[in-house]
């Protein structure tokens, strides 16, 4: 490839664990034309991390609107021991590079993932058919050891928007949003960790936010949704 071209790779078939090398830095976007579950057809990609930016450790909290199973997905680049928690319920499985892991992640009910080596998560929301028919999306993300201190994040326009946090159970009387304590929300314990996660509901209009803690990293997702649409995107990191 020269600077800036692209090459596409499509089929029928699945694509996960597929391994790609190349000599210069590249963006790989993933993807489906057509994703078809309990909603109308609708097309869903993300951009994936190098495995360089992997880590070990991962908390995905439920989406606060799904009434079905939503779905994560784990990929291995080597060998791996992975733990994973949902609720009460802990298992352990090994995979071998290249491998993909498929986790259903109940309504209400957070997922927690640890690992000996460094594995790929992303996030797919499968959208809903009530109450408002929400499209699918697919979203990475981020590790604990990714988290920050600061994140900005915007609401959609004519959506449903929600801050949904990951925080250490004894400081999120300490985060901040929009220079106030943040109110508002209802903290949950994450099974076999020191975490909580919670949700802000947000407005209807555009309109930018900032959210912060002064010394405690914590994570941050802004999420969405809209009759036949949603989004799904990790808080931009602004102090890490």
């Amino acid at each position: 490839l020269l600077s800036f071209q692209g090459i596409q790779l499509q089929g029928i078939e699945d694509l996960s664990g597929t391994r790609i090398v190349s000599e210069k830095p590249v963006a790989i976007l993933v993807g489906q034309v057509c994703f078809c579950n309990s909603t109308k057809c609708n097309h869903v990609f993300e951009q994936l991390l190098p495995v360089c930016s992997w880590g070990t450790t991962y908390i995905i909290p439920p989406l606060p609107w799904q009434k079905v199973d939503d779905i994560v997905y784990i990929t291995a680049s080597q060998s791996t021991t992975v733990l994973y928690q949902r609720g009460d319920l802990q298992e352990n499985v090994t995979l071998t590079g290249g491998n993909v892991l498929q986790l259903p992640v109940k309504p209400s009910i957070p997922v927690y993932i640890s690992a000996n080596v460094s594995i790929q998560v992303v996030f797919y929301s499968l959208g809903a058919a009530i109450p408002n028919s929400s499209h699918a999306f697919l979203m990475n993300v981020p590790d604990v050891a990714s988290y920050c201190l600061m994140y900005s994040l915007n609401e959609q326009e004519g959506f449903k928007n929600f801050a949904l946090m990951v925080a250490n159970r004894s400081e999120t009387g300490a985060i901040i949003l929009d220079n106030q304590p943040l109110k508002d929300v209802k903290w949950n314990p994450v099974p076999g960790t020191e975490f909580v996660w919670g949700m802000r509901t947000l407005g209807p209009a555009m309109r930018s936010h900032a959210v912060e803690h002064a010394s405690s990293p914590f994570a941050l997702l802004s999420v969405g949704t809209a009759a036949m649409d949603s989004y799904g995107t990790p808080g931009s990191c602004r102090k890490v």
